[in-house]
């Protein structure tokens, strides 16, 4: 542009020079024949203004031709546009504004392509954000703690259950070598890129204890790489799926099996010892031989009882036990139970004092199943009294007169207060060396009966070293159909 305007100038000065040779020599000229005419000097004057007034205008157009272009260019800048110059004379800048429409126009093009694959790879990135949205929000709602490494050994997923049981925080976690995450070194060994070389899933079973608790947790673990181009490691997910609760109840299984084993063989060797006894004629007398039989008559009663057990609460949970609700005298029943057992008690020479137990007390049950409640909490108070104890029975109307109760106390050895709570699940027997001998069958039947199947109350009161006491409270009327309980036809379907 200097130069252009350089050249321009220089233009000028020579145009103006031959305007002013030509005036001067108009002015200057005489008769002499030596001078040029007049007419030339004219016509050299009239031709330098003419090639002055032309690169003027030349100047003048080329110059505003190229201003319009800069604008023009720098609007499309600022719009980020690009367009055509558009020029309502393109003289003398024709050439140039044609070469670079040219360009534009491929500019345009390229630009054009570049907006098409931007708006595509916008749609792929969208797409490829949702889906890993929606896979975090899988992955998070899942019922598996759930790990995932990338190829170079950094936690790239995780959710909830997997924070909980490590301890550490997803957000804070992210993109940290994992063993920075995690200190159980064989966990970590397993996330490790370097281990895995061939696609081969791992699965073990595997228990630890969670971060912050106390009781040992049980897992499936298992450890699957991923493989892109059949190749390359891409990342490696651990998922534990906790079978604790699996692993409890086959525990328990497996004490229950013993315990039965234990209850039934008890019984029957005691049976088959007095038989055996009485077989071999070692018994002379008849109060000798009465005494045997009514050994082998409470063994009896009590495996039957035991086997009874099993089988009510069997039904009871699968809805199969038929219930028939009627008016029941609790005093008689508990006269009735004490028979029952009065043999065994006086064998350990406890005393069984029925004098809180008025003459009649009916309530809205059903008479078999109270007798085993009955039943069971006497059992219980004689297995766990010691000899020379006392069993103490009562029974009475709450103040309401809605409920009728009855309650057994021991002198025995107690219940400790961490045990109270769960003295009526299933299965579930004291720490304590002495309450370890049940099967856990007989407190949770009792429960069940009362509070499931007639809508009552069951209550223990124990002080450990002196004694416990079992209060049951059993509706005194049919309910109505306005409460809870099993009415005639409900107790049909029970």
């Amino acid at each position: 542009m200097l130069v252009a305007n350089k050249t321009h100038i220089v233009l000028l000065v020579l145009y103006a020079l031959v305007v002013f040779m030509a005036v001067y020599g108009v002015v200057s000229n005489t008769s002499d024949t030596n001078h040029l005419p007049i007419a030339v000097w004219a016509a050299l004057g009239t031709v330098g203004a003419s090639g002055a007034m032309l690169e003027i205008l030349v100047h003048l157009r080329t110059r505003n031709s190229l201003n319009q272009m800069k604008d023009q260019i720098r609007r499309m800048g600022k719009c980020g546009q690009v367009g055509l110059v558009m020029l309502e004379d393109q003289w003398p800048v024709e050439g140039l504004a044609g070469i670079l429409n040219e360009y534009l126009i491929l500019i345009q093009g390229k630009m054009d392509k570049l907006t098409r694959e931007r708006k595509e790879l916008d749609l792929l990135v969208g797409a490829v954000d949702a889906e890993k949205h929606n896979t975090e929000a899988i992955v998070w709602n899942i019922s598996d703690a759930v790990l995932v490494a990338n190829s170079f050994g950094e936690l790239t997923l995780a959710n909830r259950l997997a924070e909980d049981l490590f301890g550490f925080e997803l957000p804070k976690s992210l993109n940290r070598p994992i063993e920075e995450v995690l200190s159980d070194t064989r966990l970590v060994d397993l996330l490790r890129p370097g281990r895995w070389k061939e696609n081969d899933p791992v699965r073990f079973e595997y228990n630890l204890i969670p971060a912050g608790g106390k009781d040992r947790k049980y897992f499936i673990v298992s450890v699957v790489p991923v493989f892109i181009r059949t190749q390359e490691l891409w990342a490696v997910a651990m998922t534990l799926h906790d079978v604790t609760r699996e692993h409890e109840v086959e525990q328990l299984k497996s004490d229950f099996v013993n315990q039965v084993s234990h209850e039934l063989r008890t019984p029957l060797s005691s049976i088959k010892a007095y038989i055996e006894l009485l077989l071999d004629g070692d018994i002379k007398t008849a109060s000798g031989r009465t005494e045997f039989y009514q050994i082998i008559k409470g063994e009896s009663e009590r495996l039957d009882r035991f086997i009874e057990n099993m089988l009510n609460l069997s039904r009871i949970e699968s809805g199969l036990l038929a219930v028939e609700p009627v008016p029941v005298d609790v005093s008689e029943e508990l006269r009735q139970s004490v028979d029952l057992v009065r043999y065994v008690a006086k064998e350990k020479s406890i005393e069984i004092d029925l004098s809180g137990v008025p003459a009649e007390l009916r309530v809205w049950a059903d008479r078999d199943l109270v007798r085993q409640v009955i039943l069971n909490l006497l059992s219980n108070a004689i297995k766990y009294t010691p000899s020379q104890g006392r069993v103490t029975l009562s029974a009475g109307w709450e103040s309401e007169g809605t409920y009728g109760w009855f309650a057994v106390q021991d002198t025995g050895i107690g219940i400790a207060a961490e045990d109270r709570d769960k003295i009526f699940d299933k299965f579930y027997r004291s720490g304590g060396k002495e309450m370890s001998g049940g099967t856990g069958l007989g407190l949770a039947l009792v429960k069940k009966v009362v509070e499931q199947i007639h809508n009552g109350r069951v209550e223990v009161e124990s002080v450990p070293g002196t004694g416990s006491k079992f209060i049951v409270r059993l509706p005194l009327s049919r309910p109505t159909a306005s409460e809870p309980g099993p009415t005639q036809e409900e107790a049909a379907t029970v």
